[in-house]
């Protein structure tokens, strides 16, 4: 895994390297301006704040089928309370998508073909938050658009959904948008400094909204285990600046898998808990099966 603290511009996501995190900074006083990122011969464009979060992966197994993507990328940002997402999966496409349909047990709001990919919408309530996701098939890759925000009409959320466009030989089509608007209205950002002075350590069943996991390294080769599987429950707190302060063994642990544990820890990407609209620690139990099968199953 390396670390790159530098900006992004306009990227064809399919070209970062693999095990490559750059972590978003949290937030400060300030007017934030939005830029593209495509993904396969510009098939697929989106729109993202400045100074978002990615992380890449390989060799990702996807649903009860195990489909099998060779490279996935993860874009994010926080910002203001409103989380963007953007997931892109390369392998095999209609197995990656269907196994990203199997994650949910609701009907979907929307399910049809647009420009020559497949679209399916979900969109509802998330406790006190609103949470709207969208899943793209064209080919051989998935793309995965996700928000959650305080509510649906949330004008981030809404500027992100509409940046949407899918680019194929026939035409560029904004799905997001009504069919007499021929662009979307991008507006700058105000990013405000969301701080917490809150010291008290909250149960997951305490918080509005839970920490959200990005990247938890693979432990595997850390760990130098032989060709059995490995069970392990740690004990996390996450802090209100996206750093793990602690890190506990409740489960499985020698001191050697300990150190490894820890060790981990500190290159997870999170985004913070929220309770009462403002970001606070939080404690977070992980329970793992250390698989002999070198990948990781979603």
């Amino acid at each position: 895994m390396s670390k790159h603290l530098f900006v992004l511009g306009l990227i064809m996501i399919l070209f970062l390297p693999v095990s490559f995190v750059y972590a978003q900074n949290f937030p400060s006083d300030k007017i934030v301006t939005w830029e593209s990122i495509k993904g396969k011969d510009g098939e697929f464009v989106v729109a993202f704040p400045k100074e978002f979060g990615v992380i890449s992966d390989r060799d990702i197994f996807i649903g009860r089928k195990l489909a099998h993507a060779s490279k996935k990328i993860t874009t994010y940002r926080y910002i203001n309370g409103t989380i963007l997402l953007l997931e892109y999966y390369e392998g095999n496409g209609q197995g990656i998508f269907d196994g990203l349909v199997e994650r949910h047990s609701e009907t979907p709001v929307r399910n049809e073909k647009v420009n020559d990919f497949q679209l399916i919408e979900y969109s509802g309530a998330l406790g006190k938050y609103h949470q709207r996701e969208e899943l793209y098939r064209y080919k051989s890759r998935a793309y995965v658009v996700k928000g959650i925000s305080k509510s649906a009409d949330d004008p981030i959320l809404t500027d992100f959904f509409s940046s949407v466009s899918l680019v194929t030989k026939k035409a560029s089509i904004f799905p997001n948008l009504l069919a007499d608007v021929k662009s979307p209205a991008i507006h700058n950002i105000h990013e405000q400094m969301i701080t917490s002075d809150d010291p008290v350590i909250y149960k997951e069943n305490e918080v509005d909204r839970k920490p959200i996991i990005l990247y938890f390294p693979k432990l595997r080769n850390r760990l130098n285990l032989d060709l059995s599987d490995f069970s392990s429950k740690i004990e996390l707190v996450l802090s209100p600046t996206g750093k793990v302060t602690s890190v506990k063994m409740l489960k499985g642990g020698s001191s050697a898998y300990g150190k490894a544990y820890k060790e981990a820890a500190q290159e997870i990407v999170f985004i913070p808990a929220e309770k009462d609209g403002k970001r606070v620690f939080v404690s977070k139990v992980i329970e793992q099966l250390i698989s002999a099968r070198p990948a990781t199953i979603q």
